[in-house]
């Protein structure tokens, strides 16, 4: 069992931080699954890129599910990979 669980998620366009290169994302409220911990992961794309579908930034998410503090920001690159990983 992972140690975090996506309690929701939500998509936006923009960025998520003023000045960002983003043109949007999606958003995943995570629940620690033994302390109760709430945070908040923001899955973005890079300006410019092609299309990312909703399931690759959820599979996105995923990956840091087992991490014990997830990053607050990754953003993929134009070709849809992961190319930075914001942490507090």
């Amino acid at each position: 069992m992972a140690l975090w669980r996506i309690d929701s998620d939500w998509g936006f366009d923009g960025p998520a931080e003023a000045g960002s290169d983003v043109e949007g994302g999606r958003g995943f409220a995570l629940v620690h699954e033994t302390s109760g911990e709430q945070r908040q992961l923001s899955v973005e794309v890079a300006a410019g890129g092609p299309g990312v579908p909703g399931s690759r930034l959820r599979e996105v998410a995923r990956q840091y599910l087992n991490d014990p503090v997830p990053p607050r920001r990754v953003v993929l690159d134009r070709e849809g990979k992961v190319g930075r990983v914001v942490t507090d």
